[in-house]
């Protein structure tokens, strides 16, 4: 790994193993990501769902099977000290360290693609709402986090679900889907988990040669306040009830007067 680390400021976070043994099982997550889609209710009568479904077929199609091994650390010097998890290359294998990224891309609920530049210190939520499309008051309650190692991750963003989390990275891909929409069901949430596993394998978003390199719009990071800023979300608190126990719905009752 360290003979590929020749790039202008190369973004070792991105690193990512390609290896043949792998595409059989990539193909076979595609296959699933589009099962999984065609599962999704597209009414034939709305215009608007069709051009809905036109697009996500298109991102679904231009995903590449790529053979990529999320590897235990993509710091080669770990790797190196730690021989037990650093992988060994057969024939076939390339290992790719991309230049460093500047942006975040998001994937909207009508399938287009949004790149906003990052900011450290920033979580999930500003991203989602600096991609919010034009007059849209959905809001999303959770979003899938695809970091540029190929770590997935389910990330809460609305208040009542605050939780301690990662920040993402510059060439995160996030999908939020809205709450109370077809894609937040069952059905929306298989599609969810395959979308995430499928995008792991593209590397990381903001690259020239990415997936979405030719078909993003730009979007712009909301106000965040310094208290936003230097200071992340926690998990809630969890709080007794009056007979010292958690988990049970307290309601007042002649018993607790």
């Amino acid at each position: 790994m360290l003979r590929n680390y020749s790039s202008v400021t190369p973004y070792y976070l991105g690193t990512s193993w390609l290896t043949p043994q792998e595409l059989t099982d990539q193909n076979i997550d595609k296959q699933s990501l589009i099962n999984a889609f065609e599962r999704i209710p597209f009414p034939e009568s709305d215009p608007n769902s069709k051009k809905i479904k036109a697009a996500f077929v298109k991102l679904i199609n231009e995903m590449q099977v790529t053979g990529r091994v999320t590897l235990p650390n993509t710091n080669a010097r770990f790797l190196e000290v730690n021989p037990k998890l650093d992988p060994v290359l057969e024939n076939g294998d390339r290992v790719v360290v991309p230049p460093s990224p500047s942006t975040i891309t998001v994937i909207r609920s009508n399938g287009t693609l949004c790149s906003i530049r990052y900011r450290p210190n920033v979580e999930s939520r500003f991203f989602v709402q600096g991609c919010k499309l034009r007059g849209s008051s959905d809001d999303a309650d959770w979003a899938w986090l695809v970091e540029p190692d190929g770590v997935i991750r389910k990330i809460p963003l609305a208040a009542w679900n605050a939780a301690k989390q990662d920040l993402p990275a510059p060439g995160s891909w996030l999908w939020a889907p809205p709450r109370w929409s077809k894609w937040t069901n069952s059905k929306g949430e298989q599609f969810s988990e395959a979308l995430a596993k499928m995008l792991s394998a593209q590397g990381p978003s903001g690259l020239p040669n990415s997936l979405d390199n030719s078909s993003s719009s730009r979007g712009t990071l909301p106000p965040v306040s310094p208290k936003d800023l230097y200071s992340i979300s926690r998990d809630l608190p969890i709080s007794a009830n009056i007979w010292g126990e958690t988990g049970l719905m307290q309601t007042p009752s002649a018993r607790t007067a």
